[in-house]
């Protein structure tokens, strides 16, 4: 009893502190934008730019929507269409707007709310999902990188990776088994929980790639309309505020870390830090708007419905 108590406070005072150096980093923005930029310049812009440069981006960001719930619903046989599109709005929302990741959690929830599934499949779905956005992730960076140093003979590599990858997570699912069949390892019970038909891989992958491309054209063209930068560059440096998901703290929603994934990538370009750094702010302010739009959408709409079910009743 007093161990679990331990552990209880120990996990509490982690938690804590994890949430303090997230709102740490969300300050230490606002204060930096403010000392070195100026929050009325950054919001400047949103004045001055037509509306008709920034719908495509908006239209592609809404396209990367429909092709992530088609993904949720090719995975689950029985799952209807709008069921899978609120799953996906309403996890995008709580994983853009919770710390430390902790929005993730909230598929599993949202998929057996929805989707009429068990915890375990939904799991294994997620785990697959982030597995293939980051490979997609990292496919595009090293593509557009290979545009960026003009040495575009790396791109195949990153493709021949892409196409021998599902085979080679195969081949590991089938032998890893085999090899150690005779010990008692978790290692065995967790791949035969995650092991996957090939088809259902294939597809799920062919979703994934498809939505990044979208999503990262969008992120490309919004940063270089605020930076004024070349789109090679603009697409490197949206990845750069992608790929601090991976990181185990963030700022509240993100403020802070993705900016600072942009910034840190654009140095290594030799561009502008003030320039992309309000680039990255304004890519972010963009990119939350859509996610808190959609997501309180797919929030307000069934209750709206169901208000109208009962006052017919």
């Amino acid at each position: 009893m007093t161990f679990s108590v331990r552990v209880h406070r120990t996990n509490d005072w982690d938690l804590n502190v994890r949430l303090l150096i997230s709102l740490i980093i969300t300050l230490a923005l606002v204060i930096a934008v403010h000392l070195m930029i100026g929050w009325s310049i950054i919001f400047e812009p949103w004045t001055l730019i037509p509306v008709i440069e920034i719908i495509p981006s908006i239209i592609l960001v809404l396209f990367s929507y429909l092709l992530r719930s088609i993904r949720i619903m090719d995975w689950f046989d029985r799952a209807q269409f709008p069921s899978s599109t609120q799953v996906m709005l309403q996890h995008n929302l709580w994983n853009n707007l919770l710390p430390m990741r902790t929005g993730e959690l909230s598929f599993p929830v949202l998929a057996t709310k929805h989707l009429e599934t068990d915890i375990a499949k939904s799991l294994i779905a997620l785990f697959w999902f982030r597995v293939f956005d980051l490979l997609c992730i990292c496919i595009i960076l090293v593509c557009a990188l290979s545009l960026w140093l003009d040495h575009p003979v790396f791109i195949a590599p990153a493709l021949l990776v892409f196409f021998i990858f599902i085979p080679v997570v195969n081949f590991f699912q089938e032998k890893i088994p085999t090899l150690f069949a005779n010990q008692k390892l978790k290692l065995n019970t967790v791949l035969k929980r995650l092991k996957t038909e090939s088809k259902q891989l294939w597809r799920c992958l062919l979703w994934s790639i498809a939505n990044w491309i979208s999503k990262l054209l969008a992120y490309a063209g919004i940063f270089s309309i605020f930076a004024n930068t070349d789109f090679v560059d603009s697409m490197i440096a949206a990845i750069g505020g992608e790929l601090t998901s991976i990181l185990p703290i963030h700022g509240i929603a993100g403020l802070g870390t993705y900016e600072a994934g942009i910034v840190s990538v654009s140095l290594t370009m030799n561009m502008s830090y003030e320039n992309t750094l309000a680039a990255g702010v304004n890519l972010h302010l963009f990119l939350l708007s859509i996610t808190l739009l959609t997501g309180l959408l797919s929030l307000l709409v069934p209750l709206i419905k169901q208000q109208r079910n009962d006052n017919e009743i």
